[in-house]
């Protein structure tokens, strides 16, 4: 009887210090990655106030959709998304690459991209509507997506995610799907069976690519072991 409840107490204590050595470790990590972040020369950059700009025009254009303001909603994602396409090229091309831009740049696609997909699920168009499952699809990608990003960061602060050719497709058709669809509102073109075809070839890329991003995550954390 009591050699069980000795065997359970060390038991017990080697559990406690596994959990106290990961969260030690975790803290360290995220103190590791916030120090990286003040390392950078300067935060005043021209890629990162571009991905800044497309953050703050996130909820302008969803505003613009939700009255129904097809051009300026047009015109205002398009300058978003240009604004996704220059920040990473400036970035390497004038040498100011920086920790709190490639922490914010795919936080602010996800924001820039979803919002704007809400707003059209939520929007009451007389056509060619997103549908309310497609809107909760994207949402839940993307919060998976978030969650294992940081699970990972916080295991490993040095790990990076390179984006795959599924993911930026996805990312590239996505912004595509939501001009034309600016286009046709502006127009009141109603191609029908094209609008459910791109639907299902969106759904079928981001399911793609979420399952290529968590065999990458799965993959690093099995050869971490």
């Amino acid at each position: 009887m009591w050699y069980k409840f000795i065997g359970f107490m060390k038991s017990g204590k080697r559990v406690c210090g596994h959990i106290l050595r990961f969260e030690s470790r975790t803290k360290m990590n995220q103190i590791g990655k916030i120090r990286k972040i003040f390392k950078d020369k300067s935060w005043m950059t021209i890629s990162n106030g571009l991905t800044l700009a497309r953050i703050f025009l996130s909820p302008v254009v969803a505003y613009a959709i939700t009255l129904g303001r097809w051009r300026m909603s047009l015109v205002l994602f398009a300058v978003a998304a240009m604004t996704d396409v220059l920040d990473g090229y400036l970035a390497r091309v004038m040498g100011t690459q920086t920790n709190l831009g490639q922490l914010m740049d795919p936080f602010a696609d996800k924001i820039f991209l979803l919002t704007a997909f809400w707003a059209l699920a939520l929007s009451h168009t007389p056509m060619l509507h997103i549908p309310m499952w497609f809107a909760m699809f994207i949402l839940i990608r993307e919060f998976v997506l978030i969650l294992g990003s940081c699970f990972m960061m916080l295991v490993n602060p040095d790990f990076r995610v390179q984006p795959i050719i599924w993911g930026k497709l996805t990312t590239c058709f996505q912004s595509i799907f939501i001009m034309w669809l600016f286009i046709c509102y502006f127009f009141g073109w109603a191609p029908a069976k094209t609008f459910w075809v791109a639907l299902v070839v969106l759904s079928l890329f981001s399911f793609l690519a979420l399952i290529q991003y968590l065999r990458i995550g799965f993959w690093a954390i099995k050869e971490s072991k």
